[in-house]
């Protein structure tokens, strides 16, 4: 049996770019509540958890950084690593980030891989593959490309988006119980709102995907 000591020990570090235009620009220190407000968070924290249960080891800190751009990483990175350095430098700690430019060149921070060689701290990246958050599967390149397609648009243009994005809703979380108001959680942190400016509900979705199936010239059936 593996002694508590021998135990390889690691730090979670998750990051995510601000939402100007969504209004997202603020995100707890605290991963828990981090988590809650960000999918994206939620995913690196997921695939870091799992490594640290595969290697049969203890995530002794995590840590969270939200980019003072909305668009590229930052030298302030720096900050958000420096509470890492007493466990990863200083201790026996080996910090574990996700890599998200690995899933087709999807935000690189270059700067995130300098802070760590000048730092001398022990890393290691993981592959953004595909995981199921939230009861469906996550795909980092899909999932940014939406937040930049809806980034692109007016408010008034994200309106009109509405049966777009409730058709890729549809196709992205799988039938069964609960299935409505799975959809309503991914349209609102998508920062898509129904037709009057208010958050999405279960029965709100409903609603609209009965629309959707009876509008003219659409042949879908209910799901």
């Amino acid at each position: 049996m593996q002694d508590e000591g021998d135990r390889p020990q690691f730090v979670g570090f998750y990051w995510t770019f601000p939402v100007k235009w969504a209004g997202f620009t603020d995100l707890s220190c605290d991963a828990d509540e981090a988590a809650r407000q960000s999918r994206t968070i939620r995913y690196q924290r997921e695939l870091v958890q799992r490594h640290v249960r595969e290697r049969r080891g203890d995530l002794v800190d995590e840590l969270v950084f939200l980019e003072v751009s909305p668009d590229r990483g930052t030298p302030q990175v720096r900050d958000g690593l420096a509470r890492a350095r007493r466990h990863c430098v200083e201790g026996q700690a080996t910090l574990l980030w996700v890599n998200f430019a690995q899933s087709n060149g999807w935000r690189p921070h270059p700067h995130l891989h300098h802070c760590l060689y000048d730092m001398g701290m022990r890393n290691e990246p993981l592959d953004p593959i595909e995981w199921p958050i939230d009861g469906e599967p996550f795909n980092p390149t899909a999932h940014f490309r939406d937040w930049r397609r809806l980034g692109d648009l007016s408010q008034a243009q994200r309106q009109e988006a509405i049966p777009r994005m409730l058709a890729a809703a549809l196709d992205r979380v799988p039938a069964g119980r609960g299935r409505h108001g799975r959809i309503a959680g991914y349209l609102n942190q998508s920062s898509v709102r129904t037709k009057t400016g208010v958050m999405w509900t279960a029965d709100t979705v409903g609603k609209a995907i009965r629309a959707l199936v009876h509008a003219p010239g659409n042949g879908a059936e209910h799901p």
